[in-house]
């Protein structure tokens, strides 16, 4: 797999060696909007009712939100 980068830097431009999409179901929800509903609420978990985070609470909450949107 080195050696595939290896070449490409070498022969082609900076764009042909960047990672692109090849396959899988793309997400439900934009990267954009994922970042914006996350770092608002990380910053404030009162907006979610709650005193703090936990791994579980936060997934919970972001599957909630972003598959009801």
């Amino acid at each position: 797999m080195a050696r595939h980068w290896i070449i490409q830097y070498t022969e082609g431009s900076r764009q042909s060696h960047q990672t692109k999409h090849t396959g899988g179901r793309r997400g439900k929800t934009s990267l954009q909007r994922l970042d914006e509903v996350l770092i608002s609420i990380l910053k404030n978990p009162a907006q979610a009712a709650l005193e703090h985070w936990t791994g579980t609470k936060l997934h919970s909450w972001l599957l909630e939100q972003l598959l009801s949107s």
